[in-house]
């Protein structure tokens, strides 16, 4: 898979099976279904395909904790609730912002930003330790193109390029980058 590293632990982290009745679980009919990258048409990962019996049995688990929710403090559903909300909004602005970076930005710009953003919280936040179509992949381009973005960025002394590694050496210079 040509996906960026930090991009793989996220996708490593998701659970794969379906949860149902307080459990995780395979699905049914023991089906997958690819999950692929629209960028690459690669398969990322593959999840549970659930069949209308998981379904039936998701619901009947739903309806089957329907007195124990409803005997929960209303406060409590309040907090459950609130957290749930915020973890979907995160992950909403992260998509969105992915979706408007592809839309809005050039591919000089995207990677830019992609290098800048992926060193937070890094032991070196300007270093960067990945393949080129690892890097293609995560800013939806092509290796071709990266490599040529990457060559400009470096004669204009901007990063330092090696094997499987990038040295942000003018952080400020390569911030403009993004915005023109």
């Amino acid at each position: 898979m040509a996906i960026a590293t930090n991009e793989q632990s996220v996708v490593d982290g998701v659970e794969k099976r379906l949860y149902i009745g307080g459990e995780w679980r395979d699905a049914s009919g023991g089906e997958t279904i690819p999950i692929e990258d629209p960028a690459t048409e690669e398969t990322l990962t593959e999840v549970a395909d659930a069949t209308p019996d998981d379904a039936a049995a998701a619901l009947d688990a739903a309806c089957g904790m329907q007195k124990e929710w409803g005997d929960t403090a209303p406060n409590e559903r309040s907090e459950i609730l609130y957290k749930a909300f915020e973890m979907f909004e995160a992950r909403l602005e992260k998509l969105t912002q992915a979706l408007e970076d592809v839309m809005l930005l050039d591919v000089p710009s995207r990677l830019a930003k992609y290098i800048l953003d992926s060193g937070d919280g890094q032991p070196d936040p300007h270093a960067l330790t990945l393949t080129q179509d690892e890097i293609a992949a995560a800013v939806g381009s092509t290796r071709v193109t990266i490599n040529k973005v990457l060559a400009d960025f470096e004669q204009r002394g901007l990063i330092r390029v090696a094997r499987r590694h990038i040295d942000v050496l003018s952080p400020d210079r390569l911030r403009k980058e993004i915005h023109g």
